[in-house]
């Protein structure tokens, strides 16, 4: 992406044992833009994150951007 990979956190919600953040995904490439919501998960064992999932608002528009 050429460095124009930018995200913005909107919100965290934790607790001892798991951690969700909310963030808009930006960015440009070949001529294309990507503007989606994205949400982070993350397993937290004894105080690191063991386990991260990453799902996104659009899917389809994520693969087309890096295709």
């Amino acid at each position: 992406a050429g460095g124009t990979y930018r995200t913005e956190l909107h919100d965290v919600l934790a607790n001892d044992d798991r951690a969700v953040a909310l963030h808009t995904v930006r960015a440009e490439r070949a001529g294309k833009k990507l503007e989606i919501a994205t949400i982070l998960i993350f397993r937290i064992r004894d105080g690191k994150m063991s386990e991260i999932w990453i799902m996104f608002s659009d899917l389809y528009a994520e693969d087309e951007f890096w295709a």
